[in-house]
Order: C-alpha cells, then sequence, then structure tokens
C-alpha cells in the first residue's frame, strides 16, 4: 500500500472511531447526528527547526515585575483577562496577579487548613460572567472564590478529585481528567459540576482503562471566547465541550504514530508499563499544550522523547510543524501555554535568558541584557503570520 493509501485509510479509521464516540450528551447518550469534523494531518518527518522572528509575524515581550518578595517559582498556569495577567506558581502555592504591561498588582497566598485556606492548590480559573477567581484545593476537595482584586469571598467543598477545571458560565464547570480516588460513577474524563447544587449533573467520554495510573497531561484543554477543547489519552479527537454535550471537532491523524484505542489493544492496559512500552516503540497516546487563538490551534506531542509543536490554521486548513523555534539558534522557545488576543504565550527564565545575554541579538537581546538571573520570567507572545 502506497503513503498515499495509508494516509487515506488511517483518516478513514480515525473519523469512523471519532464519529462511533460522538457526540456524548447528558448520561454519555450518543447523537443520531453526525458532526463536521476537521481533519489534521500530522508528520513528524515534516518537522523544521525555524528562527522564532521569522516564522512569526511579529513577536513581543512581557517582563513581570521583580520583587524580593514576589519572585515566581514556576509558571504552571497563566490566564489573561482584557487588562490582567493571572499566573498559578504551584511551587510556591501562589496565584500572581500583574496588569497588562506586567506591574505586580498583588498576589494570594493562604496556605492552610482552615476556611478560606488551601493546602495543595491544583489549578485556578476565572469566571468571566460573575468577575470571579475560582481556585481549587485538591487536599480539601474545595473551590475557593475571590474577587478579581484577590479578596476572599467563600469557599465551596465539593468533594470531588480532578486535576483541572474550566468555566461553563451559570456556575456550571467542566472538571477534567477525575481520578480513581471518585466514586467509579464518575470515571469519565469530563465531569460537568453545577456549583448552584453542589453536585455533578453530567459526564462525558468515558475513562478508556481505569486500571492505568492516570496522566495529568500537560494543558489539555484549551478554553478561547465561546469554546472549550479537550484531547484526553489513546483518543486521536479533539472535543468541543458544553454543558449538554461533548462532540468532536478535530481528528489527528498521525500515520501509526499515534496509539489509539484500537491499537492499545496489543499492550497490556492493565499496568503502568504500558506508558513505558508505548513509548520505547517510538509511539505516543495524547496530545498536550492545545492553545488557541481566533485564527490558530496549537498543540504538541512527543515522540522517542523529541517534543513536537504543530500550528494549524483554522482558515487555511493547513499546519507547520516545527520540532525547534529558536532565538539566533541560541535559545530555544518553549511550547505556547496561553493565549492573549491573536497571540501565543510562552514563558522564559529568566536565568537561560541572562545566560545568554551575549548570544542573543535585537529585542530579546536587549531584554536578556536588562535582567538579572533571578528575576521573574518573562512572557513571550507570538503571533501568526
Amino acid at each position: 500500500m502506497n503513503k498515499l493509501a495509508q494516509t487515506k485509510t488511517a483518516i478513514g479509521i480515525s473519523v469512523s472511531l471519532a464519529l462511533l464516540c460522538a457526540c456524548d450528551k447528558k448520561k454519555s447518550s450518543i447523537s443520531h447526528e453526525k458532526p463536521s469534523v476537521q481533519e489534521i494531518l500530522v508528520d513528524p518527518g515534516a518537522a523544521g527547526e525555524e528562527n522564532a522572528t521569522e516564522f512569526f509575524k511579529e513577536v513581543k515581550f512581557i517582563k513581570l515585575e521583580s520583587s524580593e518578595d514576589n519572585l515566581i517559582g514556576e509558571i504552571t498556569k497563566i490566564i489573561f483577562s482584557a487588562d490582567q495577567i493571572y499566573i498559578l506558581d504551584r511551587f510556591t502555592k501562589t496565584i500572581f496577579i500583574f496588569d497588562i504591561k506586567g506591574k505586580l498588582i498583588t498576589k494570594i497566598r493562604s496556605v492552610g487548613e482552615g476556611p478560606g485556606e488551601y493546602a495543595y492548590l491544583k489549578d485556578f480559573n476565572l469566571d468571566s460572567v460573575k468577575n470571579e477567581l475560582v481556585l481549587y484545593d485538591m487536599a480539601h476537595q474545595k473551590f475557593l472564590f475571590y474577587e478579581l482584586d484577590g479578596t476572599y469571598k467563600k469557599e465551596i467543598r465539593n468533594g470531588l478529585f480532578f486535576s483541572k477545571f474550566f468555566p461553563l458560565g451559570n456556575g456550571l464547570w467542566g472538571l477534567e481528567s477525575p481520578g480513581r480516588s471518585n466514586d467509579p460513577s464518575n470515571y469519565f474524563n469530563i465531569l460537568i459540576y453545577d456549583q448552584n447544587k453542589n453536585q455533578v449533573v453530567n459526564r462525558f467520554l468515558p475513562i478508556r482503562y481505569p486500571a492505568l495510573p492516570p496522566l495529568d497531561a500537560p494543558k489539555n484543554s484549551s478554553l478561547t471566547e465561546g469554546n472549550v477543547l479537550f484531547a484526553y489519552p489513546f483518543c486521536d479527537t479533539l472535543f468541543s465541550i458544553a454543558a449538554e454535550e461533548a462532540c468532536p471537532k478535530y481528528v489527528i491523524s498521525c500515520e501509526q504514530k499515534f496509539v489509539n484505542a484500537q491499537a492499545a489493544d496489543k499492550y497490556n492496559m492493565k499496568s503502568s508499563e504500558a506508558y513505558e512500552k508505548i513509548r520505547n516503540d517510538g509511539k505516543f497516546f495524547f496530545y498536550s499544550y492545545l492553545t488557541e487563538t481566533k485564527e490558530w490551534l496549537h498543540f504538541s506531542y512527543a515522540v522517542n522523547k523529541r517534543p513536537f509543536d504543530v500550528y494549524y490554521s483554522k482558515a487555511t486548513k493547513k499546519t507547520h510543524h516545527l520540532k525547534r523555534a529558536t532565538f539566533d539558534k541560541a535559545l530555544d522557545m518553549f511550547s505556547p501555554i496561553s493565549s492573549y488576543r491573536d497571540y501565543f504565550v510562552s514563558p522564559m527564565d529568566a536565568q537561560i535568558l541572562f545566560s545568554l545575554k551575549e548570544k542573543l541579538a535585537g529585542d530579546i537581546g536587549a531584554l536578556a541584557k536588562s535582567i538579572s538571573a533571578v528575576d521573574n520570567p518573562v512572557l513571550i507572545l507570538c503571533k501568526m503570520k
């Protein structure tokens, strides 16, 4: 079978599997309406190396204000509002709030066991309708609610374990990748939680292999205005999530490199050794760093421990594959972990920038010379052509 025929066969199998399992509706029922699914072809062999300033239409930087009492240990998550930047630092158990130019406004750090305090700050998000900042304490399975300026309001204990969450409006939240610590009735990749009722009201996308240790894939969902996109292990479909349904939106074909549910049957899916066996076979089983702008979709994957970035144009349906994007062939860019308007946003450690100050030119060279090794990270904003 030639390469074109193999590709068409792979697409056909992927699309068929996607349509068989979607749309997931209430109680994970199946819709009889076939949704419109776009195919994205991924080829690691087509990935190249690019100069970031040439690959992107525009690159700019936000230097986050630093002070002795407000140093970020790790940028775990970034959320932009119209005029503020919210950063989760899981290392120091802190939420930092900056203005859009990087000036520190305030921070939230309330570690403890009492009301209004948290022990394990797992995730956070914004409720743009209620103008609330919501934190999730996994240790006590509770939400903590704050004003956008960091003022504490209340907490709700929900008794649920999950890795990440996102807003769906009207007090509804999507809970991602719940763990096996939950009741077996909640062994689904997405739970819809109603904070007004304090209960799960919907369940989508059953966990395929509950015997395997759960994976906390980095950023396997993307939230943009009016849309939530979600990916989970051993599924080559990206789903659009709403309160009432989970519908396939994209199917990604990667020429037998991706291990979907059908291909996973050859592995022992009851042991964590399956993960390592798949990787040793030069294959992969999940997509990560899902990030969107209005016109572009980004996701990452890794084969033989080499990461790849894919940028997909929603308008032209074309993909750009990168195995490396650099500044002056000296500084490697990280995959974007957030977006702001038309820009993809990647963090860059100040120590790395500072160490390369003599090798970098242009705006980023000037920036590297203006900071110290102990400053807060810099945010790199990139707009596609």
